[in-house]
């Protein structure tokens, strides 16, 4: 009796005709990451989470379809690392380049991936290709795919980096790229060379980050040839992408994105810098109807309807100086509106007395100060009694803290220059001089540690005083504080009262003051 048993054949040959359609999908998903890889740059930031998280769907579809059906593909093979390398170092020369990553946290993200480069360019040297063929993924790669893609999400829902993520997943990164050379060497690829290539591919990918990065931030924001301030130019990307992007998205304006941050880029734009004109479009359409101020819709916690005109007025009276708006008949249609909000002292009264003003608030002094400059502006005759009551009141407020002295500073340069106005001057520096700390900065009083928003407001009170010998220098250590304070995305930590807390509208507000004031003393006197 035949005892032999029957053989039993396994099918490992192509895939069944009906299955040969599918095995285009992975190929097609990787050149969708491709796609995504190369659009990245150049969309709005608020489709970026989307991207990010797109491209890790695809990959996870792409390799799990390839195994379940057995569609593997020397194309599949090549096109999908090249796919998951480009995309990452999309995201990361647009995330260096926006500064919301540091040149260090970028190269440790994107070591693995450098150091495949590094492999395969020393490949490509010694005509070693079956090194190639002997580099299947490890699951070490793949787990630092995984982490990266978490690491992006994370960046750009949170808006800032996340400490022990950047941990993990540099430390994921370097073990694997280290796996990787260590795996070219194998490869017969000489160690030195490997050394020399993964240093040269550092630099040359950390130069075209830069570029490319720059390339996408001109296209999508128009920050184009602000010069060689880097706080500046960091300041004026931040304001170029948030001051359009809230009534986007909210469907509303706001006094802290088209107010004070349009009047920084309208600064800007009247001291030669090149804005986009999309950045500010919408709101020159909203400043140019003073009489839609007083929305309905925008329930913004800090939003007091006579500050709102004061702001919106302000910027209207900035983008009229930078040549943006044309009809000044709107401003004075805007005066007309802040004067109808006046105190009968002469105040715009818009938070509780004996509070100390912030970026969201200002306090009844600056708005005070802030107001008469858009009288003044608006330069007609029936501002005149108004601007003097203004000016009357401010002028008799006893200077008792810093946000008093940098307001009536400002307010002083609405009138005649008389002895009382000088007289308000000299004792309005002598209190700054005195408060100014170690750091350069101001806080709200003589003995306060240092804010941004107070620094700010001092730069921009004390920048037509340069005459004076004691403010040029009082100017650069203030400047030297805003610009050692300012965060990696071009903003700055936003004051509050107390401090500590944490609020978009006064971020928004303390950068829009703080890139005032930088802009208004970018030409200091030399000694």
């Amino acid at each position: 009796m035949d005892q032999t048993k029957p053989t039993v054949e396994l099918n490992v040959g192509p895939p069944p005709a009906r299955f040969r359609a599918v095995s285009l999908i992975p190929n097609l998903l990787s050149l969708a990451r491709v796609v995504l890889g190369l659009s990245f740059p150049f969309v709005p930031a608020s489709w970026r989470l989307s991207f990010v998280v797109a491209a890790a769907v695809t990959d996870l579809l792409d390799g799990t379809i390839s195994r379940a059906f057995r569609a593997t593909s020397v194309t599949g093979q090549i096109l999908d690392p090249v796919a998951d390398k480009l995309f990452v170092f999309s995201v990361l020369a647009t995330m260096l380049m926006q500064n919301e990553l540091a040149a260090w946290q970028a190269a440790l993200v994107g070591f693995r991936d450098l150091a495949v480069l590094a492999g395969v360019a020393g490949v490509v040297m010694k005509h070693e290709w079956s090194a190639v063929r002997e580099m299947p993924p490890s699951w070490l790669g793949k787990v630092t795919t995984a982490a990266q893609f978490g690491f992006f999400v994370s960046l750009l829902y949170l808006e800032r980096v996340q400490g022990f993520l950047l941990a993990a997943t540099a430390v994921l990164s370097v073990l694997a790229g280290v796996d990787y050379l260590r795996r070219f060497r194998r490869g017969k690829v000489p160690t030195l060379v490997l050394v020399c290539l993964l240093g040269a591919v550092s630099g040359v990918s950390l130069a075209g980050a830069s570029g490319f990065g720059r390339c996408a931030n001109d296209v999508e924001f128009g920050v184009i040839d602000f010069g060689d301030e880097p706080a500046e130019t960091k300041a004026l990307a931040f304001l170029t992408r948030e001051v359009p992007a809230w009534p986007k998205e909210n469907r509303c304006y706001s006094c802290h994105n088209n107010g004070d941050g349009a009047r920084a880029l309208f600064a800007a734009r009247s001291r030669g810098r090149s804005i986009s004109a999309a950045a500010l479009d919408d709101t020159t359409q909203w400043l140019v109807r003073p009489d839609d101020w007083d929305q309905k819709d925008d329930e913004s916690p800090f939003k007091d309807k006579r500050l709102a005109r004061i702001q919106f007025a302000a910027a209207l009276a900035a983008g009229i100086e930078s040549g943006a708006i044309n009809d000044r008949s709107v401003l004075v249609r805007a005066a007309e509106l802040v004067v109808e909000r006046q105190d009968a002292d002469g105040s715009w009264h818009v938070d509780p007395a004996g509070t100390v003003g912030s970026p969201a608030t200002y306090g009844r002094p600056l708005a005070t100060a802030i107001a008469a400059r858009v009288l003044r502006d608006a330069g007609t005759e029936r501002f005149r009694e108004p601007l003097g009551k203004a000016r009357r009141w401010l002028a008799e407020l006893p200077t008792r803290n810093v946000l008093e002295a940098a307001a009536q500073l400002i307010a002083e340069s609405t009138g005649d220059d008389t002895i009382e106005s000088r007289e308000c001057r000299v004792r309005c520096v002598e209190l700054l001089v005195k408060a100014q700390s170690r750091d350069g900065g101001w806080g709200p009083f003589v003995r306060s540690p240092p804010e941004i928003f107070d620094t700010a407001l001092v730069l921009v009170a004390l920048a037509p005083l340069t005459e004076r010998t004691e403010v040029p220098k009082m100017l650069a250590r203030g400047r030297a504080f805003l610009i050692a304070s300012q965060s990696a995305d071009g903003s700055w930590p936003e004051t509050t009262r107390p401090p500590g807390a944490t609020s978009y509208a006064q971020r928004l507000s303390t950068t829009a003051w703080a890139t005032m004031a930088l802009l208004a003393t970018t030409d200091l006197p030399k000694d």
